[in-house]
């Protein structure tokens, strides 16, 4: 599974209440304390239809490339859900982590 999701997921899971560290540039971290916030959270992303557009407005870093300064913020959202935010892979990411959950 390619890891377009890795975005999407963390800005879904602010949009939730959240708070999500970056610990990597492949690891998130949710405080052990939200362990249920999480597990409801992670449900809601899984049963519910997200739009890359809502989650590209969490994005802090939209100026990526060399010329992107010179870009309307708007464009730069619009281009972060077509380029980077892949919502379609959410729900069986979701079910994924809900899986590791149970486990604990």
């Amino acid at each position: 599974m390619a890891w377009d999701f890795y975005d999407a997921l963390r800005f879904a899971l602010r949009v939730d209440g959240l708070t999500v560290t970056q610990s990597s540039s492949i690891t998130l971290s949710v405080s052990l304390r939200d362990r249920n916030q999480l597990s409801t959270a992670l449900q809601k992303i899984n049963t519910s239809e997200i739009k890359a557009a809502e989650l590209a407005e969490m994005d802090e870093n939209l100026v990526r490339a060399k010329y992107d300064h010179y870009i309307s913020r708007e464009l730069l959202r619009q281009a972060a859900a077509a380029d980077r935010l892949s919502v379609e892979s959410l729900p069986q990411v979701c079910c994924e982590i809900l899986t590791g959950l149970d486990g604990l």
